[in-house]
Formats: C-alpha cells, sequence, structure tokens
C-alpha cells in the first residue's frame, strides 16, 4: 500500500488500489449526507457520493427539505449507481431540526453537509449543536464547489487544541493523499521541559509526509479572516479546522474562529470538536 500511495503522488493517472482485503478496515466506512433545505442534490451530496465511490463506503442522504421527497430515492440511487458505490439510502429528515442527523450520525464514519446550514443565523445553532454531539468529522461544501474524492493542497490550521487535534486526525484519509500539506501554526510555544507536547508537522514528518508550516499572525476575531486568507493565497482546496473551542452561546452572540470561517468560506472545510 505505501508503493501504491507513492506511485499516486508521482503519477495523477494512478490510483490507490481498494480495500480488497476482508480484514483490513478502509479509514471511510459510511459516509452521511446532510443536505440543506429545498437542494436536496446539491454540492454535499455529489461530493459525498464521490468520497463514498472513491472508498467503497455506504452512502446515506438525510434531506432536510420537505419538498421533492418522492423523486430523492429514484435520485439517491442514481448517485449510487453514478459512483459504484455498494449500499446507497434516503432518509427524508423533514425540517431541519437535528434529530434525524443526531440518531444517523454514531452510525458513519464521515458526514458531509452543506456548508449554508452552518450560516449565521437561520439552523447555525442546530447544526453547531449536532456536529458537537456526534463526535464525528463534518465536511462542510459552499455552494459551487466541485465533488472531488481526494483534496491536492490541504490546510491545517492549527492553535495546539485538543479540537485541531481531532480535526487533523480525522483528515487523515485526505491528508495521505494530498499533492501538498501546509500548517497554519497559531499555538503557543510548549516549556522546554514538555515531554508530551506533538505537532502536526512532527507527526507527518515521522510517518514520511512533507509538509510546511507557516505561522499564524492573526489573532482573536482576525484569525478566521487570517486562515481564509492563507488558504485563498496558496490556493488551498480543503481547509482543516477544530471548531468550537467557545461555548455556542458564546459563538452565536459573540462571534469566534469558527463562526466567522463557517461564514465566509468559499471552499470546503473538514471540522472536528
Amino acid at each position: 500500500m505505501a508503493t501504491a500511495t507513492l506511485l499516486s503522488r508521482l503519477d495523477p493517472d494512478v490510483t490507490v488500489p481498494r480495500f480488497e482485503c476482508r480484514y483490513c478496515r478502509p479509514p471511510v466506512t459510511d459516509v452521511l449526507v446532510v443536505a440543506a433545505e429545498h437542494r436536496p442534490w446539491s454540492n454535499a451530496a455529489a461530493m459525498g457520493a464521490a468520497i463514498a465511490g472513491h472508498w467503497r463506503a455506504s452512502l446515506t442522504v438525510c434531506s432536510t427539505s420537505a419538498t421533492d421527497q418522492q423523486a430523492a430515492p429514484g435520485r439517491t440511487e442514481a448517485l449510487a449507481d453514478a459512483f459504484h458505490i455498494p449500499n446507497s439510502e434516503f432518509v427524508a429528515g423533514g425540517a431541519w431540526s437535528g434529530d434525524a442527523v443526531a440518531a444517523l450520525a454514531p452510525w458513519h464514519s464521515l458526514i458531509v453537509a452543506d456548508l449554508e446550514l452552518f450560516a449565521p443565523g437561520g439552523t447555525f445553532a442546530a447544526a453547531a449543536r449536532v456536529m458537537r454531539a456526534s463526535q464525528r468529522p463534518w465536511l462542510l461544501v459552499p455552494h459551487g464547489a466541485s465533488p472531488v474524492r481526494t483534496f491536492k493542497n490541504i490546510l491545517i490550521a492549527w492553535d495546539g487544541s485538543a479540537c485541531s487535534t481531532r480535526a487533523f486526525q480525522a483528515a487523515w484519509p485526505f491528508l495521505a493523499q494530498a499533492d501538498a500539506i501546509q500548517i497554519l501554526d497559531g499555538s503557543t510555544p510548549p516549556s522546554a521541559d514538555d515531554v508530551t507536547h506533538r505537532t502536526p508537522e512532527r507527526y507527518l514528518r515521522a510517518h514520511g509526509y512533507a509538509c510546511e508550516v507557516v505561522t499564524n499572525q492573526w489573532k482573536g476575531e482576525a484569525a478566521g479572516e487570517g486562515m481564509l486568507a492563507t488558504a485563498r493565497q496558496w490556493p488551498a482546496d480543503l481547509l482543516v479546522l477544530g471548531a468550537f473551542g467557545k461555548a455556542l452561546w458564546q459563538e452565536e452572540w459573540f462571534g469566534g474562529t469558527s463562526r466567522h470561517v463557517l461564514a465566509c468560506a468559499d471552499l470546503p472545510i473538514l471540522i472536528a470538536h
């Protein structure tokens, strides 16, 4: 598998072989798509299907739209056929309350959702609560994003917190197939006697992956805009972010890095809490 990964990095036409061994568990086994109101066949649905097909994972599509429910199961089946997905299912979630997603989330290894669900106001609070409680990584897809199976340039926003560590680990299936990885480091330097200190750079290099480290010069409210500016300048096609380090009422009423990024992002974001 290491040789295959190396070849896939050198030649874009070479793909990584599927996990054929019955005893091997691929990193992505079950994908849950949460499609936004009135757009059940959105960018999230297409990208979720592409990722599920790449890993031969199962696909569940949960629509928060109350319209077009009769055609939805057939369209889910068409997505599964297009991306060669072995198992697929459509679930009518109804108007967004989070209950259906909260019940389905523990059964899936990755949740792919439309970014607009986390827009300020509206369903932000409910979506954020479900994301925090799910203990699963969420890939948030903005409107207009192309459905891709892997990401070439991945930017990791790192501040040394447990949230950012979980997000980094959750992104490993994508990091292992990326062409370039950049770390935006906003962490506090450790003390000289801290033997437990770890960083994404150290972890990646230990596993044979090169990366570039950029110091995050933005603090406070400007940190979110700094992340997005760095992502656009590179340019990155995926931002990895540990989300909601503050309490939700603080995020909703006073803002925060997570809230700003989710409100203004124009690229896919992998978040974890």
